[in-house]
């Protein structure tokens, strides 16, 4: 077989007319991983949960999912996981489990395709000994090459909750097959988790990281494309990805997440109570979101007006934490929720406001509050193969004070179909969750909602007796500065040392004391508000 360069593939083939994707990460030959038994999992929570619910933790049994790979060859289409035809059984690492062959090939199995079935729905959960997922359990397995998928296929798979696609492309058609699909993620509500390309200086691609409604990926060290959809899809400008997982491709990490929306997907469809986490996409998107945590990243940021980060969108994707959001359960909007947890609502006109009341005890800090809302595309055409137009709702979130007065922080991007409110070291009190929307359209816009608190008791500041003269500081934020104060009497506090910490502990000498019987200090800050 001839050689492609590394990270590329050749075009998928549709008949005789080549569509420009390829397989992301894709290397010919032999495959050598070089992810740490010690990272990935345990890096997306999965060691944690399984410690908490012991034999209890979810196998993703039950879940239907889509696999989906470009073709390794230009002759025949070469692009499953297992070798076989039509409906058949898998061995190894796939054993007891049911492939379905949805587009014909040439039955011979691709080196790439195993490798993300590995990490997608193996048999194996221990890293130690290979490539491991979160959703041993799966048994029934819809294969497509990508090209057949991308041009209507998709509409065969119904029954499949999570599609995972670790290809890429770009298509003169790109636009129509990109609207197409957000309807029909839509219409079916299944959650797609679609890959990037490899290398930090690449762009994003059109297909199919530019789509709305997907759920797009790539790598915890940023050597990825991300930024901002291209100029020539609808919507240019909206941030790519939407979460990054601790895998040495984008491929893996494809599969990666696809195996931890599985293992929810399963937790959800064990509650009938859970059901509408189950049915919406937009829902499972914001829990998934929602979970992933920020300190990997020291850089991370975000504004009132670009909800993600340019390059590791929500964060790192954690099981545990998005877990722990999804079984807290369905919570309505107008009145108190829990500390974390979810809703699916609508808001039918630009008049609709949903609230949500969130609040920290008293003595307390939110060492952490994050917060996603998550929409849909819509298209509306007459019913037909070929769609021509897709309409976005436009919505805001924000985070205020009892009754509205105050505004501490606002998500509202002029192009995104998500907004993220993310805050450390939030101190007691009561805060509202506010959604709202900001077009004239006519559609109804169905959204997901998912959020959750990490209680602490803020940052710490303790007086080293044995110096009686420096002080030890804990749960510091690395991400924003402090000031110390100091008094005599307690009336007026000066500052005397101002600081931005590099790790969540610091210490400081007073050099200048001031003389007396007694003498006061203490930690001023402003909560971290990205």
């Amino acid at each position: 077989m001839a050689q492609s360069p590394p990270g590329h593939c050749p075009a998928i083939r549709r008949g005789h007319v080549f569509l420009g994707v390829t397989a992301a990460a894709f290397l010919y030959g032999s495959f050598t991983f070089t992810v740490s038994a010690q990272d990935y999992l345990e890096g997306m929570g999965f060691g944690k949960l399984k410690e908490a619910l012991g034999t209890g933790v979810p196998t993703g049994a039950g879940i239907q999912v889509a696999h989906v790979e470009a073709s390794v060859s230009t002759v025949t289409l070469r692009y499953l996981p297992q070798s076989g035809t039509g409906t058949f059984a898998g061995g190894g690492n796939f054993s007891g489990k049911t492939f379905t062959e949805e587009t014909t090939g040439d039955g011979i199995a691709s080196g790439h395709a195993i490798s993300v079935g590995n990490f997608f729905y193996g048999n194996r959960t221990d890293p130690s000994l290979g490539d491991a997922s979160m959703a041993p359990g799966v048994t029934m397995i819809s294969c497509y090459e990508a090209s057949n998928y991308i041009t209507g296929n998709y509409a065969s798979a119904t029954g499949d909750k999570v599609h995972s696609s670790a290809w890429i492309g770009n298509d003169p058609t790109s636009n129509s097959l990109l609207l197409n699909f957000d309807d029909s993620i839509e219409s079916n509500g299944f959650l797609a988790v679609v890959g990037l390309n490899n290398g930090a200086a690449t762009a994003v691609p059109e297909l199919l990281a530019s789509a709305y409604n997907v759920l797009s990926v790539g790598r915890s060290d940023g050597q990825h494309s991300s930024g901002t959809t291209p100029g020539t899809v609808d919507g240019p400008g909206r941030i790519k990805p939407e979460l990054v997982a601790d895998y040495t491709a984008t491929s893996w990490a494809t599969g990666g997440i696809s195996s931890l929306a599985t293992l929810l997907y399963a937790t959800a469809d064990s509650n009938p109570s859970w059901s509408e986490a189950f049915d919406h996409n937009q829902v499972m998107k914001a829990i998934v979101m929602a979970g992933a945590t920020k300190q990997e990243f020291p850089s991370w940021g975000r504004t009132t007006s670009s909800p993600l980060d340019s390059t590791f969108g929500a964060g790192e994707a954690n099981v545990f934490e998005s877990h722990r959001i999804l079984t807290s359960g369905d919570q309505a909007a107008g009145g108190a929720v829990s500390r974390q947890g979810w809703d699916f609502d609508s808001a039918p006109d630009d008049a609709a406001v949903r609230e949500y009341t969130v609040t920290v005890p008293a003595g307390l800090h939110a060492d952490e509050l994050s917060i996603v809302l998550n929409w849909n595309r819509l298209v509306v055409d007459p019913p037909g193969p070929v769609k021509v137009a897709g309409r976005v709702p436009d919505l805001a979130l924000e985070l205020l004070s009892p009754g509205g007065a105050t505004q501490w922080d606002l998500s509202d991007s002029a192009v995104d179909n998500v907004e993220h409110i993310y805050y450390r070291n939030l101190p007691p009190g009561q805060y509202l969750i506010r959604v709202t929307r900001n077009d004239s359209l006519s559609e109804n816009a169905e959204y997901g909602i998912a959020w959750r608190t990490v209680l602490g008791g803020g940052p710490k500041m303790t007086l080293d007796l044995t110096s009686g003269t420096t002080l030890d500081m804990i749960r510091l934020d690395p991400r924003i500065g402090y000031t110390i104060q100091r008094t005599t009497d307690l009336d007026p506090w000066a500052d005397v040392h101002t600081f931005t910490p590099s790790t969540p502990t610091a210490q400081w000498t007073d050099p200048a004391p001031p003389a007396g019987p007694r003498v006061h200090y203490r930690l001023k800050w402003t909560p971290y508000t990205n």
